[in-house]
């Protein structure tokens, strides 16, 4: 009898508790025109979700409370939704905002660099950049002479890479997430700190991109360890990417010193190095 007085009490706990629980429901794009085709509706809805990012010197509206997963938790209204690029990285994001200066860059091209060398027992001679931020590094790259190509997806990044000195012939505006394969190799393929702006759903395509023009990967990617923000729609922890890339192909990795935040993994081809037996 009282095994069956708790079985009731908690189902009717159960039930209250979802009754007052917030609904949650992953919602679409807005829905743009309707038509009616031989008696079957169809819909159209946009392709992406407005939300513009306003950035001042010390203010950015950003931030929410939703948390650092919150793209795929349907408490947020914003979560599986696709953001315009353009609305959320206006002018002034490339401008400070936590990209790397001049001397950090030198710092990380010098870095790479060198770890190229020890590892290939050659200078590096060309880098493609995928994601530019503030340009800094790209000034670096062009500053050694690197035969290098920078692919950047919003126009204001754009914009900033030409303000700065970069010659147009460098530059390919190109949404990563549809980026088209280049026509030509690299030595290094360089991705940092860009890969937690994309959606969860495009990582594959993310590291695509870079194992597709070069047989070594330059990489880092935020993780959770910071205020949440909707410029970052996928933190995850470095490990999920090596696991990503050595399902890809790329199962070698040097672990790097994590300078300045720019500096995670040098990710390579199977067969690369000669590693035998798990050592």
């Amino acid at each position: 009898m009282r095994r069956k007085i708790n079985k009731t009490w908690w189902r009717a706990i159960n039930k209250l508790s979802r009754l007052l629980r917030p609904k949650e429901a992953v919602t679409r794009h807005q829905q743009v025109g309707e038509i009616l085709q031989n008696g079957l509706k169809a819909v159209e809805i946009a392709e992406e979700e407005q939300l513009e990012i306003k950035l001042g010197p010390k203010s950015d509206n950003g931030y929410h409370r939703f948390g650092n997963d919150w793209w795929t938790q349907p408490k947020c209204p914003l979560s599986f939704k696709y953001l315009s690029i353009d609305l959320m990285y206006p002018d002034a994001y490339f401008i400070d905002h936590g990209h790397p200066n001049s001397n950090i860059s030198d710092d990380i091209v010098d870095y790479m660099c060198d770890m190229y060398s020890v590892l290939f027992d050659r200078k590096l001679e060309s880098v493609l950049e995928l994601g530019s931020g503030g340009g800094e590094i790209t000034k670096a790259l062009a500053s050694r002479n690197l035969d290098f190509v920078t692919v950047e997806g919003t126009k204001g990044g754009v914009r900033r890479l030409k303000e700065i000195g970069i010659p147009p012939e460098r530059i390919i505006l190109q949404n990563l997430k549809f980026m088209p394969r280049l026509g030509r190799r690299f030595d290094l393929a360089m991705c940092t700190e860009v890969a937690e702006h994309i959606e969860p759903f495009f990582a594959s395509k993310i590291v695509d991109n870079c194992i597709f023009h070069a047989d070594a990967v330059w990489f880092s990617a935020a993780d959770r360890n910071r205020r949440p923000n909707y410029h970052h729609s996928n933190e995850l922890p470095i490990e999920a990417w090596d696991n990503l890339f050595a399902h890809m192909g790329f199962p070698q990795f040097v672990e790097l010193d994590g300078r300045h935040g720019r500096a995670s993994r040098l990710y390579l081809k199977k067969g690369t190095l000669p590693i035998r037996n798990g050592v």
